[in-house]
């Protein structure tokens, strides 16, 4: 066997880009230019501050008006507000229910949704040609039911609120309420975070695109072709491939964060116009308003990658279902089979399990610092869109800081995570000192200034390197399945951190005890974040592909054309 065939053997680089070595013409093609800034928009689209921001408070503030005391007669005529220590009820089935029960009772049934939503599409995206109608969808449910709360400005709204927050919210309990909203810290409490359903569809399998985007790249087919030509070394290649992946990715996470910013201009010019701050039923229009006006922005930016350039993988990168299968039968038993093999692929499983805890710290410490944010700003929705600006273009600047950095100096993706993850862990031990001292810890507004200029190097470019890792430890063709498993167990994770911040809360009374165990949980998963080695993954996974998918089985490696690319033949398909 010469040793161009021994190259060629499963596991090796070589053996992974053989099928997809194209002429020097080729690597010039106009068309991978439009659909990088194709994708790009799809993310400043979708950026997730209607949900994340606006949509949320609306639902909290509908909710709460409609609530009353079930303990005066007749029920309905007094307003919670009149005694905040009082049960607060909405109607419920034929009964009353506490406001706070009732809004766990859809968190239930969205996380309900939402596992389903992840297990089924994550299990079956890889299969057939029907994945682009995953992202076309969820875009569709994101964008258009955003619109819906243009009508929901009234207290009365708050069933049809739930009905739309069913399809497209995730609620976390911990806060208090007074005043109309909700602040933390009090017993029994609720604090409602909106992580939209179609929003997190969007992003997770947006980001699920960014390899195969990545490939077709110049640089990265100059990299193959050189590789092939052995012009560069296997390591030279890899370095490469890494880079341009980190790059795309990133630009995406900063153009989403331009549009975050953009939104959050917008928006604060909506709320201002309107006078939001005047009386509750402004602050309500103002809301609705402006979710609205988001859900518009996601429809049209993202009519550029959905219509145009969201394609079925080419049919000779198309995973195919045997005959006689079901492709949700199907699906569901290789999603099994890869739990079954976690020791073939150890690294990636490993770093799955780090990501489990990693994430819920993160996400509740974002969480945690929104409410101090909301009790410092004593609500004012027009100094939170000052905040939410600031933090956007804080993400933009930090992010192409991070690409420009990582080429300059050949970082590594995992050294990045772990700067990104460190830095999550000095916010969370600043809030924990607040614990002895009123000077610092959330205590005063200057904080959040700082906080919301720090978020980038912090929370922002976690959220991006987290992503970017993982499609460095996943069997190659199988990127949906896996950035699915990631979304579902960013989800499942999701609750334990808000729970038990919420009983040190209520155990303490005091707030900035909880950043003390988000330390230790973040702290602990960075640790173990040590122990991922990508290059044993890079093995592991090469093993795993050529055992799972071998030539002329799964894939239907007959066609040589690239239907499923936008160049039709011209690009590497991806």
């Amino acid at each position: 066997m010469d040793t161009q065939d021994q190259d060629k053997q499963p596991g090796t680089v070589q053996e992974d880009i053989s099928e997809d070595i194209t002429d020097q013409a080729d690597v010039e093609a106009k068309g991978v230019r439009a659909e990088k800034y194709a994708y790009y928009s799809l993310f400043a689209a979708n950026n997730g501050i209607g949900p994340y921001q606006y949509a949320y408070s609306l639902f909290q503030t509908l909710i709460y008006q409609a609530a009353f005391n079930p303990n005066i007669l007749p029920q309905g005529s007094a307003s919670c507000d009149q005694d905040p220590d009082a049960p607060c009820h909405v109607p419920w089935a034929g009964s009353t229910k506490s406001y706070e029960s009732v809004a766990l009772i859809a968190s239930a049934l969205v996380f309900l949704g939402q596992s389903i939503l992840f297990i089924f599409i994550g299990s079956t995206a890889d299969y057939g040609s029907w994945a682009p109608w995953i992202l076309r969808v969820s875009v569709l449910v994101y964008g258009g039911l955003s619109l819906g709360f243009f009508g929901l400005q009234t207290p009365g709204a708050w069933p049809a609120a739930m009905a739309l927050y069913v399809l497209t919210s995730k609620f976390k309990y911990t806060g208090a309420r007074a005043r109309g909203t909700i602040v933390p810290g009090g017993p029994s409490s609720l604090r409602i975070e909106n992580t939209d359903i179609g929003f997190y569809v969007v992003f997770t399998f947006g980001y699920a695109l960014f390899p195969r985007i990545a490939d077709d790249q110049p640089e990265a087919r100059k990299a193959r072709i050189a590789l092939q030509n052995h012009e560069i070394t296997p390591s030279k290649y890899e370095t490469t491939i890494e880079h341009v992946r980190s790059t795309i990715a990133n630009h995406a996470w900063a153009a989403n964060n331009v549009g975050f910013a953009a939104s959050a201009c917008l928006c604060l010019g909506i709320l201002k116009g309107i006078d939001a701050d005047t009386s509750s039923a402004q602050n309500n229009l103002g809301y609705a308003l402006s979710t609205g006006a988001v859900g518009i922005i996601v429809l049209v930016l993202s009519v550029p990658w959905v219509v145009f350039f969201e394609r079925p993988r080419p049919r000779s990168r198309l995973l195919l279902v045997p005959e006689g299968r079901n492709i949700v039968g199907y699906g569901l038993q290789q999603t099994w089979h890869g739990f079954r093999y976690w020791r073939g692929i150890s690294q990636t499983f490993g770093y799955l399990f780090v990501y489990f805890w990693l994430s819920d710290g993160v996400s509740t410490l974002f969480t945690m610092l929104i409410i101090s944010q909301t009790a410092v700003a004593e609500f004012s929705a027009t100094q939170n869109s000052y905040f939410l600006i600031v933090q956007g273009v804080s993400v933009f600047f930090f992010t192409v800081f991070a690409v420009w950095a990582q080429k300059r100096w050949s970082l590594r993706t995992k050294t990045i995570l772990h700067i990104t993850n460190w830095s999550c862990f000095f916010l969370a031990v600043w809030g924990m000192v607040g614990l002895w001292t009123k000077k610092i810890g959330y205590h005063n507004l200057w904080e959040f200034w700082a906080v919301n200029v720090f978020y980038g190097p912090s929370i922002g470019l976690q959220m991006s390197y987290s992503q970017v890792f993982l499609g460095q430890v996943i069997p190659r063709g199988e990127e949906n399945r896996y950035f699915a498993l990631l979304g579902f167990i960013g989800r499942v994770g999701s609750w334990i951190g808000p729970l038990i911040c919420s009983a040190i809360v209520d155990r303490t009374g005091s707030q900035n005890a909880s950043y003390g165990f988000l330390a230790a949980l973040i702290g602990a998963s960075s640790l173990g974040l040590i122990f991922v080695d990508e290059e044993k993954s890079k093995r592991e996974c090469a093993e795993y592909s050529a055992k799972k998918h071998p030539v002329g089985t799964q894939r239907d490696s007959s066609h040589e054309g690239r239907e499923g690319s936008y160049l039709a033949g011209k690009t590497l398909g991806r």
